[in-house]
């Protein structure tokens, strides 16, 4: 991907009055005399980008240039952003001082707009970031009960017996394919399921699900392959003969159904 230059245009007295972004900066000053800006006598490059970058880049500059008192004449906030008259919310009114009824910046527009930010990605310090900041925190009553509140109004909430595509369940088990947990979430799933029991209903809708399923060859295979010679501890197999006796009632022999070589060798 080509470099993008951010570049200010600059007027026969030095102000620069303009920032843009341009790969090609002396092609596209032609192209700005040629229409509104016939006083841009030259340009000078604010900085070079990739061109992932160019809109976040374009977006600081201006604001440089509105902090700096620059005469700038540029209509948005850089990037396909926001009108120049257009104010995030802030902990103070953004008309505050000022007299009679301000025009909305979208005044006159009709339907949905496009969002200035539409299909920026976030980096990957921003992802961080963002992980930081919502890490821990935890929603009273009253706000969970606003959320369930909005998202069923706007039908977007997860009833219970909601059911998926399949088409999302492809897309979710692909990003899950190969993903491996970190210590740190292995032992929070851990304590979290520590002591859970599930029901005798919720055991036979799962025996139900797994009856008559056959695995495939790879995946018996690679299970074949874990326990060949794999020798238990004398603890795992007093585990296994106690569960194995909970669930039957009664140990088997060696002429049983089932022998004591399940417990590798014994």
């Amino acid at each position: 991907m080509k470099k993008a230059t951010i570049y200010a245009l600059i007027d026969a007295k030095g102000r620069r009055r303009y920032i843009g972004k341009s790969i090609c900066p002396s092609g596209r000053l032609k192209a700005h005399q040629r229409d509104s800006k016939s006083w841009a006598i030259s340009f000078v490059v604010l900085e070079e980008c990739s061109g992932n970058e160019w809109r976040a880049r374009e977006r600081h500059w201006i604001n440089v240039g509105l902090e700096q008192g620059w005469p700038l004449e540029n209509k948005v906030r850089g990037g396909s952003g926001p009108p120049l008259n257009f104010h995030p919310p802030s902990r103070e009114p953004w008309n505050k001082g000022l007299r009679g009824a301000q025009v909305a910046w979208n005044k006159g527009k009709r339907g949905c707009q496009v969002a200035w930010n539409k299909g920026e990605k976030l980096t990957a310090k921003q992802r961080e970031n963002m992980g930081q900041v919502w890490k821990g925190r935890k929603f009273s009553a009253d706000h969970r009960k606003a959320i369930s509140d909005g998202l069923r109004r706007s039908g977007r909430v997860y009833e219970r017996g909601w059911k998926h595509s399949a088409e999302s369940i492809q897309k979710m088990s692909k990003s899950h394919t190969g993903k491996k947990r970190s210590p740190e979430h292995c032992a929070n799933l851990s304590v979290a399921l520590r002591g859970h029991t599930v029901t005798s209903e919720t055991r036979e809708k799962i025996a139900a699900k797994l009856r008559g399923r056959k695995q495939p060859t790879e995946q018996r295979e690679k299970a074949a392959a874990w326990h060949r010679g794999r020798q238990r501890s004398a603890d795992t197999k007093k585990k296994m003969r106690e569960a194995w006796k909970r669930r039957k009632g009664k140990w088997p022999d060696t002429n049983g159904s089932r022998s004591m070589s399940l417990l590798g060798g014994a």
